[in-house]
C-alpha cells in the first residue's frame, strides 16, 4: 500500500493536468485550480483565527488538548482530506496547525504521516512557533514523545532516525546529535556496545554540546578490555 506521502506525490503529478485557465470559485470547484484552493484556504483560515482565540483563552493544558482532539481536528478533517486528495499544493497554515494538533493530542502515527506530506510540500510553520521549519518541529515532537513513552514513539523514532542518517531530512546539528545520542543510549542498553560507540561518535561530531564524551570514554575502555 502506498504511503500518504507517496500518494501525494502522484497526485501532484496528476495536478499538472488540471485546468490552467481561471475557473470561477465555488464550493464545488474549490480544488479545480491552485488559485481556487488558495481562496478556500483563506476561508478556512478565517475560521481558524477564531478557534485559536478560543484556544488561547484556555489556561488548562488538558482542556486545550481535549479541545483540539474533540473539536478542532474533526472540524478541519474534511478540508484537510480534500486538500491532500486534490494533489494541489500551496502554503497552507491550516494544514500546518493540523499536523501540530495531532502531535499535541498524542496521535503520533497520524501526526507523522501528515508531517511527511507537510515536509514534502515544504510547508511553513505558523509564525508563533519557535521552530521555523516543519522538520525541526517534528523531530522535537518525536523526541518528546519518546521521553513520555507515547504509543508508537519508538517506531516513529526509528523511521525518523533513518531519514536523518541518510540525509533525506536536512536538520540542524543539534537535532541530529540528539537523535544519534538517543540511538546510542538504546544500543548501549541492548549491550550493542560497538553500535553505541558509533552513534555517540556521530553525536559528538555533530554538536559539541551533545554531552557524550564521558559515555564514549567508558565504552571505548570497555571494548579495549573485551568486556
Amino acid at each position: 500500500m502506498l504511503s500518504l506521502a507517496m500518494q501525494q506525490r502522484q497526485r501532484l503529478a496528476q495536478a499538472a493536468t488540471y485546468p490552467r485557465e481561471p475557473v470561477p470559485y465555488s464550493a464545488e470547484n474549490a480544488f479545480a485550480t491552485v488559485e481556487n484552493a488558495k481562496q478556500l484556504c483563506q476561508v478556512q483560515l478565517r475560521a481558524l483565527r477564531g478557534d485559536l482565540a478560543i484556544l488561547s483563552d484556555m489556561r488548562n493544558r488538558p482542556d486545550k488538548v481535549a479541545y483540539k482532539r474533540e473539536t478542532l481536528i474533526p472540524k478541519y478533517q474534511d478540508y484537510i482530506d480534500r486538500y491532500i486528495e486534490s494533489g494541489l499544493q500551496h502554503p497552507n497554515e491550516v494544514f500546518s496547525y493540523f499536523v501540530v494538533w495531532h502531535f499535541d493530542t498524542g496521535e503520533l502515527e497520524t501526526a507523522f504521516t501528515l508531517a511527511l506530506i507537510a515536509i514534502d510540500q515544504q510547508q511553513p510553520m505558523p509564525d508563533r512557533f519557535k521552530r521555523r521549519d516543519v522538520v525541526t518541529f517534528v523531530c522535537d515532537e518525536i523526541l518528546r514523545a519518546l521521553d513520555f513513552r507515547v504509543d508508537q514513539a519508538e517506531t516513529i523514532f526509528q523511521q525518523a532516525l533513518s531519514l536523518i542518517e541518510t540525509d533525506a531530512w536536512a536538520v540542524i546539528p543539534e537535532i541530529k546529535a540528539k537523535f544519534f545520542k538517543v540511538a546510542g543510549t538504546q544500543a548501549e542498553m541492548n549491550k550493542a556496545i560497538e553500535t553505541a560507540v558509533a552513534y555517540y561518535e556521530k553525536a559528538d561530531a555533530c554538536w559539541g554540546k551533545a554531552q557524550v564524551k564521558t559515555k564514549l570514554d567508558k565504552l571505548r575502555k570497555q571494548l579495549e578490555k573485551g568486556d
